[in-house]
């Protein structure tokens, strides 16, 4: 009976550090799943942040990208203007440029009249002079 005691207490001992290796081993665990889920959550809290700065970076993106499209258009209703102007131009120079051939045809035309003019003035004037010398001798 003592010698079955001492079996039972012997078992129990050993059940007892059994179960002490095991909480101790169980304990381990809990504590690196401890770390683990606070590293996760640390991830997770870094996740977050990266997706929110991800979002407004996107949103400044799509910002940025509308004020362009936005600034195009107005460039190029400006470059469409600026095209009619120059066209306009271009038109009026072409309409100065034809009044300008006009105008120097004319002026040719009235110094070759201005040179056949003076011409028959200095005929003119040489016919006097020559009566005028042939009068002064028929005079004497």
């Amino acid at each position: 009976s003592t010698q079955s005691t001492w079996e039972h207490q012997d078992e129990q001992a050993q059940f007892t550090v059994m179960m002490d290796s095991r909480i101790r081993e169980i304990d381990a665990l809990r504590s690196e799943l401890d770390r683990t889920l606070y590293q996760l959550n640390n991830k997770t809290k870094e996740l977050d942040e990266m997706r929110r700065e991800h979002d407004r970076n996107k949103e400044a993106l799509l910002h940025s990208h509308q004020s362009n499209s936005f600034e195009i258009q107005q460039l190029t209703e400006k470059l469409r203007v600026v095209m009619r102007e120059m066209d306009d131009f271009k038109y009026q120079l072409s309409q100065v440029q034809q009044q300008l051939v006009e105008e120097e045809s004319k002026c040719k035309k009235l110094e070759r009249n201005i040179k056949r003019k003076e011409q028959t003035i200095q005929t003119h004037l040489d016919m006097i002079k020559s009566l005028s010398t042939s009068h002064v001798l028929c005079v004497d």
